[in-house]
């Protein structure tokens, strides 16, 4: 679980280092459409769509395997360096979850990945060019994002911090690892673990209090 305390401490930071200041996000670039596709450029807009759609939803079933896949690697990691899915391991998570849906064989399934298709734009009124797994690159930043979020409510619920701590106290926990260290802050690191296991369906990792005093563990 290395990995994953890694990601909440960051959040813990983050979270720490906002106390009394904001920013804005810069706005996402535009990209331009690509609304034709090699051999399929002279058929109908209509004809081109349907075959987008149909790209898309096989895709679609594609990646919701995946993110399963995603979720249970994770939160069924037994070694700490499975906790974290790294890009090659990512890959092969997406070859091996095509190949079961679509029926491909392994060397099937990484050009099914790898090769451009058409995909409907998102007013699905025109068509873009896409490779399937350019569909796939934010699975796991959205996965850990959610996991984040869960896990660093869990922390600050943990320790009643979140509302009320001031810039200075902040910038003290921040500096002295305190939110890490600490009694309270072990405890509620503890507490954001178990309530990421419980996000991600693994509840029965959680180790109950076996005597009085105890902590339990994950």
């Amino acid at each position: 679980m290395a990995q994953i305390e890694t990601a909440l401490n960051n959040g813990i930071e983050k979270v720490i280092k906002s106390v009394g200041s904001a920013s804005a996000a810069p706005p996402a670039a535009k990209r331009s459409p690509i609304d034709h596709c090699g051999a399929m450029a002279n058929l109908p807009l209509k004809e081109r769509l349907e075959t987008a759609l149909l790209n898309k939803q096989e895709m679609d079933s594609v990646r919701s395997l995946y993110e399963v896949a995603l979720n249970e690697t994770m939160g069924g990691a037994t070694l700490t360096r499975e906790s974290y899915v790294d890009t090659l391991a990512a890959w092969d998570l997406m070859c091996s979850t095509a190949g079961s849906q679509v029926k491909l064989s392994d060397k099937e399934a990484k050009s099914y990945m790898l090769n451009a298709r058409l995909f409907p734009t998102s007013d699905r009124m025109n068509v873009k060019l896409a490779t399937v797994s350019s569909w796939f690159t934010k699975s796991v930043p959205r996965l850990m994002e959610k996991y984040r979020k869960v896990m660093v409510n869990a922390f600050f619920d943990s320790v009643e911090e979140a509302s009320r701590t001031s810039k200075e106290a902040a910038q003290d926990w921040l500096e002295h690892f305190s939110y890490r260290t600490s009694p309270r802050g072990k405890t509620a690191i503890k507490c954001a673990i178990e309530a990421f296991l419980d996000f991600a369906g693994f509840h029965e990792r959680i180790v109950a209090l076996s005597s009085r005093g105890g902590e339990g563990h994950v």
